[in-house]
């Protein structure tokens, strides 16, 4: 709640109900772990809006989706509202040019297989570039409010690259 005061985010009454958080069962929020709110996630017409809060320098998990529950693998992308997110997908391996992005050792021993990253700052728009394809996000140093937009989102078509996070 003080990271989103921090960005003026308009804070609503329920809002502070609403947030969903995961620590990835790793025990671990403040590094590895996400807060979102789910404003809509239409499984009859396919779509759905939701806003990400990550604390400075915390990663969101690297996962993929995939068809289920007779939804299809969600395509996604977001829009950087407040601070800056690294965006990491499917593309030339390019983490070597961004040091500041250090994927702890307790995800998958320090692994991910997503290594092309995109800074995305205030106003920028990233999106999924491939159905299905692996991808994570890492906070800036002031944290990150993301609004994510796509089709229907399916938990059971979750899939993360750690064995321990699913």
């Amino acid at each position: 709640m003080e990271m989103l005061a921090y960005h003026d985010y308009p804070v609503f009454e329920g809002l502070r109900e609403r947030i969903w958080l995961t620590d990835y069962n790793k025990g671990k929020y403040a590094e590895l772990g996400l807060a979102s709110i789910m404003f809509v996630n239409n499984e009859v017409d396919k779509y759905m809006l939701m806003d990400i809060f990550l604390l400075p320098g915390q990663m969101l998990g690297e996962h993929m989706h995939f068809a289920a529950d007779g939804n299809p693998a969600k395509m996604e992308g977001w829009v950087v509202r407040h601070g800056k997110s690294y965006v990491a997908g499917v593309g030339l391996d390019n983490r070597a040019d961004f040091p500041q992005v250090v994927v702890p050792q307790f995800h998958w021993d320090g692994k991910v297989t997503a290594n092309h990253i995109i800074e995305a700052n205030e106003g920028d728009f990233a999106k999924l570039e491939e159905v299905e394809s692996a991808h994570w996000q890492m906070a800036g140093p002031e944290g990150v409010v993301i609004t994510e937009v796509g089709n229907v989102h399916t938990n059971a078509g979750v899939k993360r690259s750690d064995p321990a996070m699913n």
